[in-house]
Order: structure tokens, then C-alpha cells, then sequence
């Protein structure tokens, strides 16, 4: 090939070249060389018919040049067998001394034909040695060109290890020997070697530093510098002045390995330095998916979300397939808050681990949780936990009511179920607490405990409105300000009776005031308005509240772990910041409600010490009697039907003090137990203390009170002359075992005879079992009048044991012990003996009686003559509806 010709080829003017040659042809028509040399040109024009009829010709005289020319025309025209005929008569020993070439020349040919990598790459022989001879850089130079050509290694037919050792080859070499001995590639297929050269020296100093090593690439960098042309060193300028800063700046630090130093740098919670030297590595040409994972790692530690990001999404453009770039994607997403996208990526990255035919992703998928499951778990605990909320309830910041299905949806679609649904991706992370203090701190509510006044706001005035567009007075602005409270303390739901009960609703009104106890119980915190408490008061002004009197609050006091007291301006009682009035306050309280400290901080409800809740709920009113009995379900832990109508039968102040022992004096009990000390007497009276012992404690349940009692049956009752027309009736009765007495009722009672056949009647003392446990605390020494007259209250107190079995042997037989339990049992016996109030019961049907309300207490006395077996044999438990 001529130089004007081979000239144009190498700088790629092809159309020169082409007009050059025709003007030869036109001259001289036998040019054989000239039309093998068009036909070169042609090819690379992609004018193949052109190139094949000039190679026609060109074939004519058989010749190297002609049979190239004739196989490269060929291969373009889709003629392979031929194109092959013609390869193997170019490179007969006796035409081609440069064998190898030509093979590469046939190489790059039958690719340019079927762009097939994998066909053309067995037509380039590779000697075995792996130096940088003659033969092996050609294969090298055609395995580069070809792989820039289609892309992508041979799909697993030649290794990544066989195109790094062609890249190796060709960075090895000079840039000066590969131009001047190779430059045939050029001329015929447009191969720019200078810049394969080039790029195969910086792709073995990025694969150097990609691996770590950090002097070997450095020693490849200086090897390139040295070995190129001053072109190639203006040309790559930029690329190499990064590199060689970058690489020098750490090799000086004591980097040898910029990834393995990023890794330890981020296992030790050195983010900064981590993302500082895998930033250096993805600049370096050392970007894999894994240093972008690690650096979002880096980056999501040090808060900063866009950038982690965008790393964790160059992860999944690097491997779209793999899981690991959604598990960050995830995690950044959910630092950020990013939640309803977090759950998204979770979920992608489920579906590719499912989906993966490895199976170490297959094993990782197990590990992981779906949504469902997530989704049960958590409805589960909610499911819990609604069941001790009010049924209905106001949302603090709209004003809005919600019922319990709409506030479980309103959970579904709130920042905290998402921030829970996307935390939780590994079944480990199924710990029922933390959902717990979720689920808790999310339904959280405030009660409300007031005293009603005037016109209050009822349901059906705010349902579908908000209380904060209601005309803010009286009431309304009472319940506006309490979800203002509320909601400043940090919680979404307020709960008010007078607007949060359907009233009306014969199934909710009873189902809410016996759930009362346990809302208020369960509640995050209860907001106490005291509506006639001034800022200007001082301590002590809660014995002054009405809210003191009223019957429901008891419960609502006694109830709820944390209770804040406001005055009338909406400022807390006595201006004490203290997050729990309830202990701060205590004393006064105490003094106020007569109920121990104690028990205002740890109370329990239950049917232990009934009689000082008794007396408790006898202080208050209610404007229903039967609402002072409801109101007190809760406290004893009992529940009943809930009927309007029943009047005074279920007012349980009309028990008032009634269990209360009035208090002998010392010389009244001292001579009663003198009268009774002797031994038959004493026996009688260890049974007696025994009898009471084994009864059955009060007790509450299906709709009955069952009441532990010494009984003594009416005998006689005969009314009053003259009071027909009064309200209430006076009647006279004689029961046996007691002194005669005199009632006042509003109910009209038949006058009877023994043995008659109305309605039978009993009074009834009603069995206190402390009082044993009274006398058991008091020592030898001790003074009979020191013994209070009632016990004070005890958590959890139960009777103590009986005289009789607190030792193995019989009584009398240790004499110490005998004489002490012989004398509490007829200090029992001289108690009994004292006045006492008592119960009037009526027979109703079966084993049942119903209670008679007198106007006044009915105080009763033991006749002197009645024996203590005969009260042994009364001792009952009776049935009171």
C-alpha cells in the first residue's frame, strides 16, 4: 500500500484514500494491488458490494493482498464458507510470514460479520508463554479490540483472567513498538492502537487499585509515564494527575490498601475517614457495588441521607439483581423517614431474595419477615390493647370524635405504625415490647374528672363537628380547653363524659360505666378540673371543691397511676410543675378524702377492707342513688347489671359507717370478760372466734351481694298508730337474740307474729373479719381501750388465724399460748356484746333477700341472756339482691 493511501487510513480519511485509488485505477486497469487497497477502504466504508467487486478483481493475480481483501469483502457480504477459503489460502506459509496477524485480521473480519465475540475469539491462538512476545501481543491486541468492539467477555467461554492478562500484554509493551509493528490493525479496520495502549494502562492501574494495591499501581502508573508517547501524555493528563496525587497521597498516609482501610475504618465507627477513603477508591477507578453499600453505610451513620442515597442506588444500578443496594435503600429511606418508600424498597428486596436461585439469598429470605406477618403481629397486640380504651373518644388536635374502628385505621395510616412496620424486617426484630410501647404511647388518652354544671355538651351536640368550632362558652369551653391540655402534654385522644357516651344507647350507657374504673385505670393521664378553685387559692382549697363530694370521682381518683389537678383557670393547682399531683398532694388529699396516703398511690381494687370504701362512698352524692353503687363497681372489682330505677336499694351511702364497731369503754369490755371468764364459757367463745374465722369473705358477683353475718330473725314487728298518712313508717320489732327496737322506713312492712307466713325478716350484723385481726395484734400488756375501734386499712390484708389451730395441740394444752388465744376469743365475745348497727333483710324468694332502707342507722344490742352457742349457730352468709 502506497503512503498517500496507507496515510489516509490511519487518520481515518477514507474518502481521500478512495479517490486516490480510483484515480490509480482509472490510470492503470491492471492495478491489482490497487483494487485489493480500495476494497480495504470500502469495507471499512461499509460499502461491501463495492468491496467485494474490487476484491473480485483484485483476485485476478493471486496475491496476499488479493485473498485478504477477497475475505473481508466476503465476511461483509454474509459469505462466511467463502470468506474462510480465502483466510486459509492468505495465510499459506508461503504467502503470509506473519501467520499469527492474519489470523487476527480473520478475527476481527468474521466478528465485524455476525458480531459474535464468542466466534471470532478461537481464531487468535495464544503462544503458552505469557510474555510480551510478538505472537502473544497480537492476540492480546485483537482480544482488547474486540471486547471494546462487542462489550463484554466471551459470557464465561474466556474468562475475565484471560482478558486481564491481554490488557497486562499490551500495558507491558511500549507504545512505540505496538504502533509501528501493528499497524495493519489500524490501516484496515480503523484500530486506534495508541488509544488501546492507553486505555489498557489505565485499566491495569484502576484493576491495581480496585484490588488494594496501592504500590503496584503506582509502579504501573510510572511504567505508562515512561512508556508513552508525548500525545498519549497530553491526552490522559487529567486522568493521570488524579491518579498519581491520589495514589502518592495515600501511599504517604500508610494506605496500602485504600478498600481494606475504608472497611476497618467503618467497623470501628471512623464514618468520616471511611468515607473519605472510599471516595478515594470509586475516584481511583475502584468503584464496585460493594464500596458504594459500605460508603451509604458511612454515610447513613453520619445522618447524612441524600448522599447515602444516592450511593445505595449506584449500588443497584451496578447490580440491579442483587439485594444488597434495596437493604440500603431501605435502611436510608427509614433513617430518613422516609417511610411508605422504606417499606416499598423492603419489599423489592424481598422479591429478589425469593426469586433467587442462590441459596444463601434463599436461607437470608427466611430470616426475613413479610409485611403480613409483620401486620398480624401488631394487630394482635392492638387488639389488646383496645379493650381497655373508651369506646368512643376526641381526637386533640381536629376536635373529631373517633370510635375504636376508625382510630385502629387512623393507627394504620400514622407515622408510627409505618416507622414500626418499616423497622421491623427480620422475625428477630418481632419483640413484643417495643410494639407494646408503641401501640401504648399511640392510643394513649386523657381523662377527664369534673364536676358537671349547667348545659354540658352531650354527643349528639359535636358528633361529625369538631368541639374547637363550637361557640366557645360555658361548658363547650370547658371541653375545648381540656383537649387543648391534652393535646399541649403531648397526647392525640381526650376523653369526656359528658360528650364521649351514647347515653341513650341502652347497650353502651351500662357497657361505659362498667368499663369506667378500668378507662380511667389504663389511662396515660387524668386532668382533675376544679371549676370553683381560683388561682388565687392556696393549699388546703380542695376541702372547699365540690368536685370532693360527687360520687364518680372517687373512682376517678382512686383509679388512674398519674393525675393532674387544674384550677378554674386552666393552671395546675397550687402552680406545681410536678408531672403527678397524685403523690405531691398526698397529705392533703389524706386529710380531704380521709383515705391514706398509701392507698392513694398504690391502690388495687378488690373486695378487701369493704368497709372503708364503704365509709369512702358514704362522704359523696350522685344525683341518682343508684349512680353511688355503680360508681363503686369498679373499685370493688365486681360488676353487675346496671338498671335505673332501683332506688335507694342499691344507694350505698345508706350503708354509711354501718360496719363501724361503736367503741366500749375499757371498764364496759373489762367487766363483760369477767363475767365470761370461766371455762365453759371460754370453750363456747373459741368456737365462736373459730365459726367467724371459717366464714366466707363479702363478695360481689352475679348480681348478689354475698354478705358474711351474724343473723337474728324478726320475730314480731307491729307499725304505729296514727301514721297513715306520713311518709315514712315506724315500726317496733323483737328479734331473737337481741334487745327490742324501733325502725323508720318509707316502705310500708306487714305486722306479723312468729311463725306467720309473711315474708320473713332478719337483722343482720354484718361480719367484719379485721376485727379478729384486731384482737390478735393486741399484746398482754397492751390496754383494751388502746384497741382502735376499726382497723386501718392494709393492702392485701387478710384474716389472721384462729386461736384454735395457730398451734399443733388443742387449746390448753401449751398454757401460754391457750390462755392468750382464751382471751382474745372472749375479748370477741365482749365486742359482740356491745351495740352495733345493723341491716334489716327481707325474704325474697329461695335463698335471696333484698334490703329494707330505715331513715336511721338501726342500732341493735344482744340481749344479756342470749348464749354464744346459740350466736355460733347464727353465723351465716347470706344472698342480698
Amino acid at each position: 500500500m502506497d503512503s498517500i493511501t496507507r496515510n489516509a487510513c490511519i487518520t481515518g480519511d477514507l474518502d481521500t484514500a478512495e479517490a486516490w485509488l480510483t484515480q490509480r485505477i482509472d490510470t492503470d486497469n491492471s492495478d491489482h494491488n490497487a483494487y485489493a487497497n480500495r476494497s480495504f477502504v470500502r469495507a471499512r466504508k461499509d460499502d461491501w458490494d463495492g468491496a467485494l467487486h474490487d476484491a473480485l478483481k483484485s483476485a485476478a493475480m493471486p496475491s496476499l493482498t488479493g485473498y485478504l481483501s477477497s475475505a473481508i469483502a466476503l465476511c461483509g457480504n454474509q459469505r462466511i464458507q467463502d470468506a474462510m477459503k480465502e483466510f486459509n489460502l492468505a495465510t499459506m506459509p508461503n504467502l503470509s510470514p506473519t501467520f499469527l496477524i492474519h489470523h487476527g485480521f480473520q478475527a476481527i473480519a468474521l466478528f465485524n460479520a455476525k458480531q459474535q465475540h464468542c466466534e471470532a475469539i478461537p481464531h487468535i491462538q495464544r503462544p503458552p508463554d505469557a510474555s510480551p512476545n510478538a505472537d502473544s501481543l497480537v492476540c492480546s491486541i485483537v482480544e482488547v479490540y474486540l471486547d471494546n468492539l462487542g462489550g463484554v467477555c466471551c459470557n464465561g467461554l474466556r474468562g475475565a483472567g484471560d482478558f486481564t492478562a491481554a490488557v497486562n500484554t499490551i500495558a507491558g509493551s511500549s507504545e512505540s513498538a505496538i504502533c509501528s509493528e501493528y499497524e495493519d490493525f489500524n490501516v484496515l479496520f480503523g484500530c486506534d492502537l495508541k488509544l488501546m495502549w492507553q486505555n489498557a494502562n489505565q485499566m491495569r492501574c484502576d484493576a491495581f487499585l480496585q484490588a488494594g494495591g496501592i504500590r503496584e499501581a503506582l509502579e504501573s502508573y510510572r511504567h505508562m509515564m515512561d512508556m508513552s508517547g508525548e500525545t498519549t501524555k497530553a491526552n490522559c493528563l487529567a486522568w493521570s494527575t488524579s491518579k498519581s496525587s491520589s495514589i502518592e497521597h495515600y501511599t504517604a498516609k500508610g494506605f496500602t490498601d485504600i478498600v481494606a482501610s475504608g472497611d476497618a475504618a467503618l467497623k470501628a465507627g471512623n464514618y468520616e475517614e471511611a468515607i473519605e477513603l472510599y471516595s478515594a477508591a470509586i475516584n481511583l477507578g475502584s468503584a464496585s457495588d460493594t464500596i458504594f453499600a459500605n460508603r451509604s453505610k458511612a454515610k447513613l451513620e453520619q445522618r447524612l441521607w441524600e448522599d447515602a442515597l444516592l450511593d445505595a442506588q449506584q449500588v443497584i444500578k451496578l447490580s440491579p439483581c442483587n439485594y444488597l443496594g434495596y437493604e440500603m435503600k431501605h435502611a436510608v429511606l427509614r433513617a430518613a423517614q422516609y417511610y411508605d418508600e422504606a417499606i416499598e424498597a423492603f419489599q423489592v428486596m424481598l422479591s429478589i431474595l425469593v426469586n433467587s436461585s442462590e441459596k444463601r439469598q434463599q436461607d437470608l429470605f427466611l430470616e426475613y419477615a413479610s409485611r403480613s406477618y409483620i401486620e398480624v403481629k401488631i394487630q394482635k397486640i392492638v387488639s389488646d390493647r383496645i379493650q381497655h380504651i373508651p369506646i368512643r373518644i376526641l381526637d386533640t388536635s381536629t376536635g373529631r370524635l373517633y370510635d375504636l374502628k376508625t382510630r385502629q385505621e387512623a393507627f394504620k395510616t400514622s407515622v408510627e405504625y409505618k416507622e414500626l412496620l418499616s423497622s421491623i424486617t427480620k422475625r428477630t426484630d418481632l419483640q413484643t415490647e417495643r410494639i407494646k410501647e408503641v401501640v401504648v404511647k399511640y392510643f394513649g388518652y386523657v381523662m377527664l374528672s369534673h364536676k358537671w354544671e349547667g348545659k354540658e355538651p352531650l354527643l349528639c351536640d359535636i358528633q361529625g363537628k369538631s368541639v374547637y368550632e363550637l361557640e366557645s362558652v360555658g361548658s363547650v369551653r370547658k371541653l375545648q380547653r381540656f383537649c387543648e391540655t391534652a393535646r399541649d402534654a403531648g397526647y392525640r385522644w381526650a376523653w369526656s363524659d359528658t360528650c364521649c357516651i351514647n347515653k341513650v344507647d341502652i347497650e353502651e350507657l351500662p357497657e361505659s360505666i362498667t368499663s369506667m374504673f378500668r378507662w380511667y385505670r389504663h389511662s396515660a393521664l387524668t386532668v382533675v378540673y376544679l371549676s370553683d378553685i381560683s388561682p388565687s387559692s392556696g393549699s388546703g382549697a380542695l376541702v372547699n371543691s365540690v368536685w370532693i363530694t360527687r360520687g364518680w370521682t372517687l373512682q376517678e381518683f382512686l383509679a388512674p397511676n398519674i393525675i393532674l389537678f387544674y384550677r378554674n383557670d386552666w393552671t395546675p393547682y397550687l402552680d406545681n410543675p410536678s408531672d403527678n399531683h397524685k403523690e405531691f398532694i398526698m397529705q392533703e388529699l389524706k386529710d380531704v378524702m380521709g383515705i391514706d396516703s398509701r392507698i392513694h398511690v398504690t391502690f388495687s381494687p378488690g373486695t378487701e377492707d369493704p368497709r372503708e370504701k364503704l365509709v369512702w362512698a358514704s362522704k359523696r352524692v350522685t344525683e341518682k342513688p343508684e349512680d353511688i353503687a355503680y360508681s363503686l363497681f369498679g373499685v370493688f372489682g365486681v360488676y353487675s347489671s346496671v338498671m335505673y330505677g332501683e332506688g335507694k336499694e342499691t344507694d350505698i351511702t345508706s350503708y354509711g359507717s354501718t360496719l363501724l364497731l361503736p367503741c366500749p369503754s375499757k371498764d364496759e369490755i373489762q367487766a363483760s370478760i369477767s363475767s365470761l371468764r370461766i371455762a365453759e364459757e371460754e370453750e363456747l367463745a373459741l368456737d365462736l372466734y373459730n365459726k367467724l374465722y371459717d366464714v366466707d369473705p363479702v363478695d360481689f358477683s352475679n348480681q348478689r351481694l354475698y354478705l358474711p353475718c351474724i343473723e337474728f330473725r324478726v320475730t314480731k314487728i307491729k307499725g304505729r298508730h296514727d301514721q297513715d298518712k306520713k311518709k315514712n313508717f315506724t315500726y317496733d320489732l323483737k328479734a331473737k337474740g337481741l334487745c327490742d327496737l324501733s325502725i323508720i322506713t318509707d316502705e310500708e312492712l306487714h305486722s306479723s307474729r312468729e311463725n306467720s307466713t309473711v315474708p320473713k325478716l332478719l337483722l343482720v350484723r354484718p361480719w367484719d373479719c379485721h376485727l379478729l385481726e384486731l384482737l390478735d395484734h393486741s399484746s398482754d400488756t397492751e390496754s383494751i381501750d388502746n384497741i382502735s375501734c376499726f382497723p386501718s386499712p392494709s393492702d392485701n390484708s387478710s384474716c389472721p388465724s384462729s386461736p384454735s389451730n395457730s398451734h399443733d395441740g388443742l387449746p390448753g394444752e401449751d398454757e401460754s399460748l391457750g390462755s392468750k388465744s382464751g382471751e382474745q376469743a372472749l375479748q370477741l365475745i365482749a365486742h359482740l356484746k356491745q351495740p352495733f348497727r345493723a341491716f334489716l333483710l327481707m325474704h325474697k324468694r329461695g335463698k335471696e333477700y333484698t334490703r329494707i332502707v330505715s331513715e336511721y342507722d338501726i342500732i341493735a344490742r344482744v340481749e344479756e341472756t342470749t348464749s354464744i352457742q346459740n350466736m355460733t349457730k347464727w353465723v351465716k352468709r347470706v344472698q342480698v339482691v
